[in-house]
């Protein structure tokens, strides 16, 4: 490599020195500087004074470079070039990140005696780790100082770059096994020199994750991740399954789940009980029944649903079938939210309040299409695990639109009745729409056709 190197540099704020360039903080080993290039900004990371000439420190830091370069992912921070600089010598440019550690995000919450960041916060930036995690590992990366320090938060949209592979292996390279690992979150078997394994990340996750979510229900994952024996912690898919299941939307998850399996199971069972006993009196006429008016209704949270009379289209409307088949068919209408304002106030007052309530549900009801729009069908029979995937992140944005939903039923002061009636409206309007989306319907029809076959 040429020890002249183009540079094109522009004297930011008075505050560079002579090359245009900032130091922004400096280890025992390394030191990094702020540079702007071609009007960007970018970080150089270079060593100390007294090792820009050490063969093994220049390895070293070339052996970084080779790593980080491999990977091209949004959670990571990318490597651009390894270069000689005519003043730092040998150092990597790379991607300059607007944000704070995760660490000065701890401190924070801690020093300023406040209460930690939202679940939903909180629980979006584990998920925005273990993605990065599973990047770093699918390109047959280990880390191997994953830490509250290495681990950025960028301040526009607060998603989650990992920098820092200065510890970072693979088993590609037979220079540096040493042992490595901050001692608060590097595992057990770091501490011998080593490739060392996924594992050891995971164990370094879940001591982060101790810190991030120290609510009693993630001590599960957290136990699972720094157990002692290597052998006994799980892996990335794991993790991400549980993480994304166990977060302030597993209720919903787990009523939503209920609700789609009971719906495919009671059209399934209604056809095969009512197909193989009509030769029944009393069951002939209940299946002429159900074929010519029936009404399918969908029990939440233990309630019976309330008939209630279908308004004019365009409003919300009940969930009246003229066909139990119709619902395998997605042919629905939105449910009403039947009134429940309390008895002491007067009529116009409930009014009001209803219609406020109905139009506060539209709203979120049409914001939920959209999502759904974005994602369009999700199959369950082709890209089987890719859907999964977007599956869950489909429902990650229905969580948090339910979320924003119930904070602005708050602040108009709703009834808690008439507050989980329309949550649950619009989960069962959701969960409808997903299934008739992504196939589940179709699955049903297919099911039923086979049904009829064996008759």
């Amino acid at each position: 490599m040429s020890d002249e190197v183009p540079v094109s540099l522009i004297i930011e704020d008075g505050q560079s020195d002579a090359f245009g360039t900032e130091e922004l903080c400096r280890h025992s080993k390394r030191v990094l500087w702020l540079a702007v290039r071609d009007g960007r900004r970018v970080v150089y990371k270079g060593l100390t004074e007294d090792l820009r000439h050490h063969p093994e420190e220049i390895a070293s830091l070339r052996k970084e470079y080779s790593l980080g370069f491999r990977l091209d992912c949004e959670g990571v921070v990318r490597f651009y070039s390894f270069e000689l600089h005519p003043h730092f010598g040998p150092i990597i440019v790379m991607e300059y990140v607007d944000g704070y550690t995760l660490q000065e995000y701890l401190d924070k919450i801690r020093d300023d005696g406040i209460d930690l960041p939202t679940l939903d916060e909180r629980l979006r930036i584990s998920m925005d780790i273990v993605e990065s995690l599973e990047m770093i590992h699918g390109a047959g990366i280990l880390h191997r100082d994953l830490k509250p320090d290495n681990i950025l938060i960028r301040k526009r949209d607060q998603r989650v770059k990992i920098i820092d592979f200065g510890h970072a292996d693979a088993e590609d390279f037979m220079i540096y096994k040493n042992s490595v690992g901050t001692p608060q979150y590097g595992s057990p078997e770091q501490q011998e020199p080593s490739i060392g394994s996924k594992a050891g990340d995971i164990y370094s996750f879940g001591k982060i994750l101790e810190k991030l979510l120290p609510e009693p229900r993630y001590r599960k994952i957290i136990d699972a991740c720094i157990s002692e024996e290597e052998s006994k912690r799980p892996d990335i898919e794991w993790i991400s399954e549980h993480l994304s299941g166990s977060g302030r939307g597993s209720t919903r998850r787990i009523w939503i789940m209920g609700a789609g399996l009971a719906l495919l199971l009671l059209v399934v069972s209604l056809k095969f009980y009512f197909s193989n006993d009509n030769r029944d009196g009393v069951n002939a006429r209940v299946v002429e029944e159900v074929k010519t008016d029936s009404i399918f209704e969908v029990k939440t949270m233990g309630r019976e649903p309330e008939d209630v009379e279908t308004p004019d289209v365009g409003k919300n409307v009940t969930l009246h079938k003229s066909e139990t088949e119709s619902v395998a068919k997605g042919e629905y209408v939105k449910a009403p939210l039947p009134s429940k304002a309390a008895e002491t106030i007067d009529d116009t007052t409930n009014q009001t309040l209803q219609d406020n309530v109905t139009a506060i549900l539209n709203k979120y009801i049409r914001k939920a299409d959209n999502i759904n729009k974005r994602y369009g069908k999700l199959s369950y029979t082709d890209n089987v695990e890719e859907n999964r995937k977007l599956r869950i992140k489909r429902g990650n944005e229905h969580y948090a639109l339910s979320d924003s939903m119930e904070k602005e039923l708050s602040g108009l002061g709703i009834d808690k009745s008439t507050h989980q009636e329309a949550y649950h409206q619009l989960w069962t309007h959701i969960v409808f729409e997903t299934n008739r989306i992504d196939g589940a319907d179709e699955i049903v029809r297919k099911i039923m056709q086979q049904l009829e076959t064996q008759q």
